[in-house]
């Protein structure tokens, strides 16, 4: 296989599963899981910056929120759902722009 071709096996890959930790996070949102949802979230924006920073050599700086997501919500469960709903939408941006 040539490398063009496994690199967009590669993005196709990315976006799925980025796809997939967005619509997990929805559903945490809805059961008012903020731990959870923080997690999915961060996951989905962790592969987005990865690919950001590929293509338009981003600085870490563009993934603060979703890094603020992981540790605050996930692995300290210091996060009111509220304050993880008003996360969700630069978690989404970040990610559209990749999809793009």
């Amino acid at each position: 296989m040539r490398a063009k071709d496994e690199r967009r096996l590669e993005l196709l890959s990315r976006k799925l599963a980025e796809a997939g930790k967005l619509a997990e996070a929805g559903k945490c949102v809805a059961r008012e899981d903020a731990v959870q949802a923080s997690e999915k979230l961060y996951k989905a924006a962790e592969e987005a910056v990865k690919e950001l920073a590929f293509r338009f050599e981003l600085s870490k700086s563009k993934e603060a929120q979703a890094w603020f997501l992981h540790v605050e919500g996930f692995h300290e469960a210091r996060l009111e759902i509220e304050e993880v709903k008003e996360r969700v939408g630069s978690v989404r941006e970040l990610v559209s722009v990749v999809e793009k």
